[in-house]
């Protein structure tokens, strides 16, 4: 197991406007390869072996890398801390907002749909905040090295 802060991944940090509010809202992105595990709250990576599993209750998501998909990545929130996860389909990254998540339907159960860029995926965590992911990009032979993606703390 080896933890990397942000600067491990690649982060970079954005100020755009979010509709709900006169704050504005801060956009990290990361580039995750298949199976490493994300700390949404801290902004931290590890990866964990044998893959896949959850390194710390700590960890958020993972992505799973699924061939017979034609985007590959599949988000799969932490299940043993009772992460939930939400996909709001046909909308962007820009178009979900804070008021969007109160008809969400988050789950428990692992959504077995491609992380692309049709949908916007919401992660409820242990901890109560909710976190927006959106515009996915993959990257590697059949895009089987790693996903560049951004998220946003929604509350």
């Amino acid at each position: 197991m080896r933890p990397r802060s942000l600067a491990g991944v690649v982060a970079a940090l954005a100020l755009t406007a979010c509709s709900d509010s006169n704050a504005p809202e801060v956009v990290t992105s990361y580039t995750l390869r298949y199976y490493v595990d994300l700390d949404l709250e801290q902004g931290v990576t590890t990866d964990c072996q044998p893959a896949p599993t959850f390194c710390s209750s700590d960890d958020d998501l993972i992505l799973a890398y699924n061939a017979t998909k034609t985007v590959p990545a599949v988000a799969v929130q932490n299940q043993f801390t009772s992460e939930q996860i939400a996909h709001l389909t046909s909308r962007t990254f820009a178009s979900v907002h804070l008021a969007d998540t109160a008809g969400a339907g988050f789950t428990t159960q692992v959504i077995d749909q491609p992380f692309d860029d049709t949908r916007v995926i919401l992660i409820l965590t242990a901890a109560g905040h909710v976190y927006k992911l959106g515009n996915p990009v993959a990257f590697g032979p059949q895009n089987a090295d790693s996903v560049r993606f951004d998220t946003a703390l929604l509350k």
